[in-house]
């Protein structure tokens, strides 16, 4: 498995995952994922590799996810993406003090 950490401040994602693509394919043969997480906070032009891998995940070979969560209900495919501020920044995730709950 390799990750690319923090992709949406990497101003050579693009380049990144193809050279990443080269890491985990051996013989033709898929013997790897990648996984591409973060955007660092950041907003704008920095996130345009992040974008273009997004809204392309055939050309980056990504599995692509086949949804109509966008403002206009229009169905797309694009990269699967789960943002973490929503699913994880939960009471019974986080404490208060930015600290993970494990629970038992």
């Amino acid at each position: 498995m390799l990750f690319l950490e923090e992709a949406g401040s990497n101003p050579i994602l693009e380049t990144s995952f193809i050279k990443a693509e080269e890491l985990v394919t051996v013989g033709g043969n898929k013997v790897g994922v990648i996984v591409a997480a973060g955007t660092g906070g950041d907003e704008g032009p920095a996130l345009a590799g992040l974008n273009k891998v997004y809204y392309n995940p055939s050309d980056f070979l990504v599995l692509p996810f086949h949804h109509n969560y966008t403002e206009t209900g229009e169905w797309v495919e694009t990269a699967y993406f789960m943002p973490a501020y929503i699913t994880m920044n939960k009471k019974e995730y986080v404490g208060s003090r930015g600290e993970y709950i494990l629970k038992k």
